[in-house]
């Protein structure tokens, strides 16, 4: 009979404190400075970012390798303000150059960067673009030389675009976020985990559980107690 008690309030125990990770896609975020900029909305001195969301399965950050064929998207925000956003899915559009792996170590921080991402001659309906006119092909470039960003807007078709103030999009782990969860596969915004909560339970489950440990203490007090012999 313990034994029927002990497994009541062990599965009880259980129930109040499973609970079940999915995996998500992640992204990591480089930040630059607009240099020699010639597409109006982009200025010199503006902060840009390119985030670079990515899924290999896993359910957390730490001790990860993604591929380059897990990359699932490419966000480029090309002002101060964040309302110039050009996406780029590389699921559907594939990078022309796409050479190494990213990378985490034990605690989450990004260990390892791709060291060239090239994007050559995006037409239109391969990307979307909001806050900012953009005329295709609009190619882009993460790999350390100053050509970052450009599009064929200029007088007679010619190539209007910007590089980098420091000298390209740096490849460099350090330049770049720790991986954060994301809401989805061309979608940034942050995934917010709320504090783990206290496991609770009803009423009536509180009451199981406090009737399965009065019959285990019960149990066992007779069990020290022994039987009794004669009384003379």
């Amino acid at each position: 009979m313990a034994a029927s008690f002990r497994t009541v309030l062990i599965a009880f125990v259980l129930s109040t404190a499973v609970a079940t990770v999915g995996a998500a896609p992640y992204a990591t975020t480089y930040a630059g400075t607009v240099a020699d900029s010639t597409i109006p909305g982009a200025l010199d001195g503006d902060r840009y970012s390119l985030t670079l969301v990515m899924d290999n399965g896993g359910t957390m950050s730490r001790a990860q390798t993604w591929t380059p064929g897990d990359l699932q998207c490419a966000i480029w925000r090309l002002d101060s303000q964040g309302t110039a956003v050009f996406r780029h899915s590389l699921r559907a559009f594939p990078l022309e150059t796409l050479d190494g792996n990213i990378a985490t170590d034990a605690g989450g921080a990004l260990a390892q960067m791709a060291s060239a991402l090239v994007s050559d001659g995006l037409r239109s309906g391969q990307f979307s673009a909001t806050g900012i006119t953009l005329v295709p092909p609009v190619t882009w470039e993460a790999d350390a030389t100053n050509q970052v960003f450009f599009d064929r807007g200029g007088p007679g078709g010619l190539p209007r675009g910007f590089g980098d103030a420091a000298g390209g999009v740096q490849m460099d782990p350090a330049h770049w976020s720790a991986p954060r969860a994301v809401m989805g596969p061309c979608d940034d915004t942050p995934v917010v985990v709320a504090p783990a909560a206290v496991p609770t339970a009803s009423g009536p489950a509180l009451g199981m559980a406090a009737l399965a440990l009065a019959g285990l203490g019960g149990l066992r007090l007779r069990r020290r107690a022994g039987p009794r012999g004669p009384r003379f």
